[in-house]
């Protein structure tokens, strides 16, 4: 049975894990090493500065598909509590934490805002941030780190989601926003919403005011359809290829980018909405850091590059 040092199922799980952690890997000899070139294969470069990382993998099914054999003692969730699993012994888990030469500033419990990725209860992975983060939008044409997932209707997924170029509803294709990922999304051109609902109306106004008419009708009911599906329309309608949204409207703000049905049509014109549905791959390409295009698995329940 596996052994874990550390989890991520609550919030004072996160703030204890944030505070024992170091703040740079240095060394090849380094636990975080294994992990890490996991994570960035080649493109990995030391020192690394632990404190960029805002996605953690769980151990359990993913991570091994996806490491082999890698140690990695995060023990996977089922809520907000951790599986049965077997603490490591404290030599092991030291070699992961933090001299006071490596300590990070602390982290309250209540400064740590989590969003978890799961598949029927299970963690896969999670978004660990600072509450008082800087939201940092990036500029036209930047490579950004991302996830989504399959398993949680709501969350960067919908069943009836789409950016395929093909006569689909036009939802989107939606991601989060997240370093430690490993996989990058081209922007391209892109427009910034720094509030998701004002910016939707704005955009919503330009659309009636230049057309004399209003966006289509969502074809499902969903609030998060209606007004979502309308945001990928109008930004694409308007030459933009992603949005980056700060989804302000939440307890903890969410950062967002949805890809537009114009993105599809540039690059894969050729892909159906079929072949996406329900899965966490998109027709748009996503590449590895430092690498080439991935090759998702449809599979899965996170975007991934095994495929």
């Amino acid at each position: 049975m596996a052994c874990s040092c550390f989890s991520l199922c609550n919030e004072a799980n996160a703030s204890h894990f944030l505070n024992a952690i170091p703040s740079s890997v240095d060394s090849v000899i380094s636990p975080w090493y294994g992990y890490l070139k996991v994570v960035y294969g080649a493109a990995l470069a030391l020192p690394f500065d632990l404190r960029r990382m805002e996605f953690f993998y769980a151990s359990g099914h993913h991570w091994q598909a996806l490491s082999g054999n890698t140690s990695w003692p995060m023990a996977a969730c089922h809520r907000k509590s951790a599986l049965d699993w077997e603490p490591c012994d404290a030599a092991e888990c030291a070699a992961w934490l933090s001299t006071t030469e490596t300590r990070r500033a602390p982290v309250a419990e209540s400064d740590v805002s989590l969003q978890v990725l799961s598949d029927r209860g299970v963690t896969l992975g999670v978004i660990v941030r600072q509450r008082h983060q800087h939201w940092r939008p990036s500029e036209n044409d930047t490579y950004v780190e991302v996830i989504r997932t399959s398993g949680q209707p709501g969350i960067s997924m919908a069943p009836y989601e789409s950016c395929t170029c093909d006569a689909g509803p036009w939802y989107g294709c939606w991601f989060l926003v997240a370093t430690g990922t490993g996989m990058v999304l081209d922007l391209k051109r892109t427009l910034i919403l720094p509030r998701k609902r004002e910016g939707i109306a704005q955009l919503f106004r330009k659309y009636n005011a230049t057309t004399g008419t209003l966006p289509p009708e969502a074809s499902s009911k969903t609030l998060r359809s209606l007004f979502d599906r309308h945001l990928a329309f109008l930004a694409g309608h308007f030459g933009f290829y992603t949005v980056q949204v700060r989804f302000d409207e939440l307890p903890i703000p969410v950062s967002e980018i949805v890809v537009t049905t114009r993105y599809a049509c540039d690059v894969g014109s050729q892909q159906r909405y079929a072949a996406f549905r329900k899965t966490p791959c998109v027709p748009v390409p996503i590449r590895a850091v430092g690498g080439g295009d991935c090759a998702c698995d449809p599979k899965q329940t996170l975007l991934n590059c095994r495929g």
